[in-house]
């Protein structure tokens, strides 16, 4: 089959090389791609960037699969247009990439969700975002709410960094962050400091799970602080350096530390069947709730509403995976569990 990966960063290539080796791929193509891509004799750069155009020349090469690397196009709704013309591509949503374009509507999604996130307020007035800093002083952390390329947040470890950066975001732009609908806006939030792991996972509308062996699992970007102490131009997120979370990694691998249910059977067409969890599988979390035992299990999802979907939390395999019961079966009992 043919594949389209759509970018022209590091990233991209890397996706490019990794599909090109594929037996069941005979082309992959790259747009717009990069002097990396255009050296590699696997890959073909398509000087494309236009979406309308990038799904017309798909349509009309017969790709089978698209993958998004950047931001922007996801932004700017690329599977949208492509799965509205019987394209598969894989990648969010417009709307669902909205949690990376846009800061303010990642946390007003954290908070209406009551996802643990540091205290913010969202401005698109320069004078009451000023005043915001006043009053609650520093250091304090101020986000564009937009694409940035990385250069969007400000960790002010004084105010007059955080008045700096507010007229940098609101009233000249320097950052040259492209702003969302509706105009510059920033997030300004507290400051939090302490151990930062991301975590890259899958999901399939239903199951959430994580691709990556437990070493990369404790990945971590260094903080615009750290490389600030280091003697390195102004703190800012997005450097890019990582290396292995020991705290992170070793709490994984530990079996000491990995309290849960141990799933002693799974009946067929069962809310665990359902979900993809086999027999020896360890709940760990029901919604978000430690469980060290069936009776947990049951209990947290007795207090689930009915028709509300239930994220389980499991050690399955030697790694954490995350799988969704669905919400008709929300509290039905399973002997298993």
């Amino acid at each position: 089959m043919k594949v389209l990966v759509i970018g022209g960063g590091g990233r991209e290539h890397a996706l490019a090389w990794k599909l090109a080796q594929s037996a069941k791929v005979q082309a992959v193509y790259v747009a717009p791609g990069n002097g990396g891509t255009a050296l590699d004799r696997r890959l073909e750069n398509v000087p494309v960037t236009d979406i309308p155009a990038l799904r017309a020349w798909a349509k009309k090469m017969k790709i089978a699969l698209t993958v998004v690397g950047p931001e922007g196009p996801l932004a700017a709704g690329v599977v949208d247009e492509f799965r509205a013309h019987g394209l598969r591509v894989f990648g969010p949503t417009q709307a669902a990439a909205q949690l990376e374009s846009s800061k303010a509507f990642s946390k007003a999604f954290m908070r209406r969700h009551r996802i643990p996130t540091a205290e913010y307020e969202t401005f698109s007035d320069p004078t009451a975002a000023h005043a915001y800093v006043d009053r609650k002083g520093a250091p304090i952390v101020v986000k564009a709410d937009g694409l940035a390329a990385g250069k969007g947040v400000i960790v002010a470890m004084s105010t007059q960094e955080a008045h700096e950066a507010i007229d940098f975001m609101l009233l000249d732009n320097k950052l040259g962050v492209t702003h969302n609908e509706g105009g510059a806006r920033v997030v300004i939030e507290e400051f939090l400091q302490g151990e930062e792991a991301s975590f890259i996972v899958l999901c399939d509308g239903k199951n959430v799970t994580v691709p990556v062996t437990l070493e990369a699992m404790g990945s971590r970007d260094k903080s615009g602080r750290e490389i600030a102490d280091a003697g390195h131009d102004k703190p800012r997120w997005g450097i890019g350096l990582a290396d292995i979370t020991p705290e992170v990694r070793d709490q994984l691998q530990a079996p000491s530390n990995l309290h849960g249910a141990v799933i002693q059977q799974v009946q067929p067409g069962s809310p665990a069947d359902t979900a993809g969890l086999q027999s020896g599988d360890v709940i760990v979390e029901v919604d978000r709730k430690p469980v060290q035992s069936a009776a947990d299990v049951k209990k947290a999802l007795g207090s689930v509403p009915k028709g509300q979907d239930v994220l389980v939390l499991v050690w399955s395999n030697g790694g954490n995976t995350f799988r969704v019961l669905h919400p008709a079966e929300t509290n039905q009992s399973d002997s298993g569990m």
